[in-house]
């Protein structure tokens, strides 16, 4: 009996690491500075909205001496085994009241094109999570870097490191913005 309750405890202690092993946390976006030249051929995308170029170009035409920057980061969101590709646009010119522009690129195999979807973000600070919707990963946005105040308490604790995201999910391919904030705390950059 007592050999039986050992190896009951050892699988059990097996399992229990084989599913903590898998659990995934939220996965924070490495990006990284694009040449003018990379930008302009992903925003000539076919289907890329008129406005966002049109903004990039108009940016860089009126701002000569503060260009505005475009930054890439990728992550297969959907495991289909091809990375989604993140492009977000910043600086004078691109950023409004609502944030700056973040565009995701997503290989469509049936037209054999790139696709997109869109979203605000006050910063290049996102994170991919766990949870799915419609067969892609749920993502966490930071839609402002102007939060009145970094510090956050929790139950007596200082969690000065943390800070609000923005959740976003997935319907019917689009990338939808919810209402739901939820804090999230630094971590270390992605990196493939």
């Amino acid at each position: 009996m007592k050999l039986f309750n050992i190896l009951l405890l050892i699988v059990i202690t097996t399992i229990a690491a084989t599913v903590y092993a898998e659990k995934k946390d939220p996965v924070k976006l490495k990006f990284e500075q694009l040449s003018k030249q990379a930008v302009d051929s992903l925003l000539n995308a076919h289907g890329t909205p008129g406005i966002i170029t049109s903004s990039w170009k108009k940016a860089h035409d009126k701002f000569p001496s503060k260009l505005p920057k475009g930054e890439i980061a990728k992550y297969d969101l959907n495991d289909d085994g091809i990375d989604e590709v993140f492009l977000y646009l910043s600086g004078s010119g691109l950023c409004g009241s609502a944030g700056c522009h973040l565009i995701i690129f997503q290989h469509n195999a049936t037209l054999k094109r790139l696709a997109y979807k869109t979203a605000r973000s006050g910063t290049n600070d996102i994170f991919i999570l766990e949870g799915l919707s419609d067969g892609h990963r749920n993502i966490a946005i930071r839609l402002t870097h102007y939060e009145k105040d970094n510090t956050i308490e929790k139950n007596g604790s200082n969690l000065s490191d943390v800070k609000k995201y923005t959740l976003y999910y997935w319907k019917n391919g689009n990338l939808r913005q919810t209402n739901q904030t939820i804090l999230l705390q630094s971590l270390e950059d992605h990196r493939d």
